[in-house]
């Protein structure tokens, strides 16, 4: 529920005084996600890896080749 992928049945979550079902993409910005398995998947490069991390997380292409 914290990563805004499931709803919550009842109530509401707030972090740093933003609501996750209102504003979610302001309040996953001041967040970090830690999986408890490998997020690694076996078909990609650990260059792709973060290529593709960066791309869910909304980075543009030109700041993504700069910096991966």
């Amino acid at each position: 529920m914290l990563t805004a992928n499931m709803r919550p049945d009842q109530g509401e979550i707030w972090i740093d005084g933003k609501n996750l079902h209102t504003e979610a993409c302001r309040t996953l910005n001041a967040l970090g996600y830690c999986p408890q398995f490998d997020a690694l998947h076996p078909h990609l490069t650990g260059y792709e890896t973060l290529q593709f991390y960066a791309r869910i997380r909304g980075f543009p292409d030109h700041t993504i080749r700069r910096s991966v």
